[in-house]
């Protein structure tokens, strides 16, 4: 659903051409259909991810490493970002949407697409090694940067403030995560 979703969404904000940044390309599946219409780069901390990622994109120009830490000196129409929050801590969020804003050009869209809380615990005590945002304090750090065209659930529309009272079910009975407790941030510098 999310790179169908993505698909959709780009056409309606960018023309073909304009350039994108896959924020986290992993081995390239989002990236490799993205730079068929469009002038797509992507960056990704793991190196033998972007190794992968070159090969389906090879047009592409490629950013290894932190994305704090990268020397990127273009500036993009459409940056989207599929689970890599995740991995971004409270203390760099702040860093990490500055960044973000730093690279789009005027007028450019944030896709961001991140796995959302679902308990108040989530909330209050999050797990380092998976970091599950409030709705609400991405809002907070967006308010004022952004413009947010939709702040919503990624499967099924709904509106979560703090966090999530009715999650979706993991089919994996060893953990409570699912990719359908996600939530999208489609926002305009």
């Amino acid at each position: 659903k999310s790179i169908s979703d993505l698909l959709i969404t780009l056409p309606q904000y960018i023309n073909k051409g304009d350039k994108v940044l896959d924020l986290g390309c992993g081995p390239g599946l989002y990236l490799e259909q993205v730079s068929q219409l469009y002038s797509a780069d992507g960056t990704d901390i793991n190196a033998s991810m972007i190794e992968q990622a070159a090969k389906l994109s090879p047009a592409s120009e490629f950013y290894s490493g932190n994305f704090l830490d990268i020397d990127i000196r273009k500036k993009y129409k459409f940056i989207y970002c599929t689970g890599v929050l995740i991995y971004i801590g409270r203390s760099e969020l702040k860093n990490f949407l500055k960044k973000i804003w730093n690279l789009l050009e005027d007028d450019g869209i944030l896709y961001l697409n991140y796995p959302h809380a679902l308990s108040l615990c989530d909330v209050l005590y999050c797990d380092l090694t998976y970091i599950q945002y409030s709705p609400t304090i991405i809002e907070k750090e967006v308010r004022g940067k952004f413009e947010i065209i939709s702040h919503r659930h990624a499967f099924d529309g709904r509106v979560i403030k703090s966090y999530d009272r009715s999650p979706y079910k993991s089919s994996n009975p060893l953990t409570h995560r699912t990719y359908k407790n996600s939530y999208l941030l489609i926002a305009k510098k």
